[in-house]
């Protein structure tokens, strides 16, 4: 079952983070993220059975700026899904939800760091959009699913 992220889920997050050797660096992140203004709670989702958490995605705004615009996109900062449940369709069920998700909004396209993952669903690199990247993430380390059919020359601010 898949459900959002609620304060009361914190102590099963943290539990999951613990049991993967998951960097405590990475939940300090995602409960800052959770602070900030990109942050969506419509955008945070859990794979729950048996009341233990099998895999998560969390997904916030990014500004993009386009050249005579900002252009509402969005970035994956965690997909993540913990090693006993891999090879069940658990991430893909999460990222799809996600990408639906997302198809309601006015967001244009979806970032995430280069992984073969994403570029098997349909996750292309920036070599065929005129897009500069910002925050010290290479070009070459950037997969993007645009959601429009035109995205015009920009830049991505992508932090973290």
């Amino acid at each position: 079952m898949i459900i959002h992220y609620t304060p009361k889920l914190s102590e099963q997050i943290r539990n999951f983070f613990e049991a993967e050797k998951l960097p405590q660096e990475l939940l300090n992140k995602l409960n800052h993220l959770r602070k900030t203004c990109t942050y969506r709670p419509e955008m945070e989702f859990y794979e729950v059975d048996d009341h233990r958490i099998r895999g998560g995605l969390l997904i916030s705004t990014v500004p993009f700026i386009g050249e005579n615009a900002l252009i509402p996109c969005m970035k994956i900062h965690l997909l993540y899904v913990g090693e006993a449940y891999r090879k069940q369709g658990i991430g893909t069920e999460l990222l799809s939800l996600g990408e639906r998700a997302i198809q309601n909004t006015d967001t244009k396209a979806l970032f995430t760091i280069r992984n073969t993952f994403y570029l098997k669903r349909g996750y292309q690199t920036l070599d065929n959009f005129p897009i500069q990247s910002l925050d010290g993430i290479p070009e070459n380390q950037i997969l993007i699913k645009t959601l429009t059919e035109n995205l015009p020359p920009g830049k991505i601010a992508v932090s973290g």
